[in-house]
């Protein structure tokens, strides 16, 4: 929704184009460099917007902002 895929490189999308989907799935099966760096792009993605420590401080400052 948005766009953290494309935006922060964490994958392949298809814009709903079936055909584009199955290219995309076939060169990707041969690149392993290719998905080790989506791995580690998702892992870096997910540490930074969804650790808790990240997630509780942000809601800390919320409510001591109130």
């Amino acid at each position: 929704p948005d766009n953290f895929i494309t935006d922060y490189k964490c994958g392949i999308t298809s814009n709903n184009d079936f055909d584009k989907f199955l290219t995309d799935i076939k060169n990707l099966y041969f690149d392993n460099q290719k998905i080790k760096q989506y791995g580690e792009n998702n892992f870096k993605y997910l540490e930074k917007n969804h650790n808790i420590k990240y997630i509780a401080e942000k809601f800390y400052n919320q409510i001591m902002s109130l």
